[in-house]
C-alpha cells in the first residue's frame, strides 16, 4: 500500500465528523435499496434479500474496522510523572 493511501486512511480514521458523514451516506444508500413492499415477495426472495442485506452490513462493518485500525491513539504518558 502506498504511503499516500495510508496517510489518507489515518486522516479518515482520526476525523470523527468525516466518519459520521460516511456512515450517514452509507445508511441512506442501504435505506434506498430496501424493498418497499415485502408482502409481494416470496419467502425465497425475502430470504435471499435478507442474506444479501446481512452480507452487506458485515462488509461495511469490516470496512469501518479496517479504517479504524489506522486511528492514531494519543499517548497516556502525558500525565505520567507529573507532580512527583
Amino acid at each position: 500500500m502506498s504511503s499516500m493511501i495510508e496517510d489518507k486512511l489515518k486522516s479518515l480514521a482520526n476525523d470523527e465528523n468525516m466518519l459520521k458523514a460516511l456512515r450517514f451516506v452509507i445508511d441512506k444508500r442501504i435505506e434506498v435499496n430496501k424493498p418497499e413492499d415485502y408482502k409481494k415477495l416470496s419467502n425465497e426472495v425475502l430470504g435471499a434479500n435478507y442474506r444479501a442485506s446481512e452480507d452487506a452490513k458485515n462488509i461495511i462493518k469490516g470496512l469501518f474496522t479496517d479504517i479504524m485500525a489506522y486511528k492514531e491513539h494519543k499517548s497516556k504518558n502525558n500525565l505520567t510523572n507529573k507532580g512527583r
